[in-house]
């Protein structure tokens, strides 16, 4: 599915609040790139939600036109594809955008949810916070109960483990100590093969965290 008008018309109006990351060091990129970029991008993107309306039009003014028509719709397809590097260019900084990349701080230490400065980390770099009118925890645009649902989302994205990882249902924080004779472990089927734990098709560093997501993963499909 192609870009909607209303997604490149957002996509358009981040441009200020690139340029503002630029201004904060925190996005290292030149203001005339960028500048360059977004009329790539604003050309292709237009053409890519216009395509039909472009060719029709061509396509009527053929007849009255010969072929310059015909070598406008060549020139056209030309520039689209010479704006390519561009409008991908551009792309990728508004998803990072979407992503907070650039307020993240870098992390070196374990990245478990076992790990107090990874939870403080992931409190910061996700916007983990409480809504008082809702009275919930909210982490990004999702909405939990507690503040160990937020943060094993936030762990899930920061990981780029599967949406299907992130959890919506109650959760504990990950059992230490244990072994694969444990019976939650035995109960979710959990296994190991010398590198990783697996639990269905996803695999995990620490058995601890398989466990979470098992445990979350069943509670959200009962409810």
């Amino acid at each position: 599915m192609g870009m909607s008008s209303a997604e490149r018309n957002q996509a358009i109006d981040k441009y200020n609040t690139l340029v503002d990351l630029i201004d904060q060091k925190k996005l290292d990129y030149s203001k005339s790139a960028l500048e360059k970029d977004l009329k790539a991008f604003k050309f292709k993107s237009w053409v890519e939600c216009n395509k039909i309306l472009t060719f029709i039009m061509l396509l009527f003014l053929i007849p009255f036109t010969g072929g310059i028509s015909l070598l406008g719709l060549i020139i056209l397809l030309f520039m689209s594809s010479k704006a390519d590097e561009g409008y991908q260019n551009y792309n990728k900084l508004i998803q990072q955008l979407k992503n907070n990349d650039f307020n993240k701080s870098n992390f070196n230490g374990e990245r478990t949810l076992n790990n107090d400065a990874y939870k403080i980390y992931l409190t910061k770099a996700y916007g983990i916070e409480k809504n008082s009118a809702l009275d919930k925890i909210v982490c990004r645009d999702n909405i939990f109960d507690s503040v160990d649902q937020a943060l094993a989302h936030a762990h899930s994205l920061d990981n780029q483990l599967p949406q299907k990882e992130a959890v919506y249902a109650s959760t504990k924080t990950a059992p230490v100590n244990i072994s694969l004779d444990d019976d939650e472990a035995k109960k979710y089927n959990i296994t190991f093969d010398g590198e990783k734990y697996s639990y269905k098709s996803y695999r995990y560093d620490k058995l601890g965290d398989a466990i979470v997501y098992a445990r979350a993963e069943e509670s959200r499909n009962k409810s």
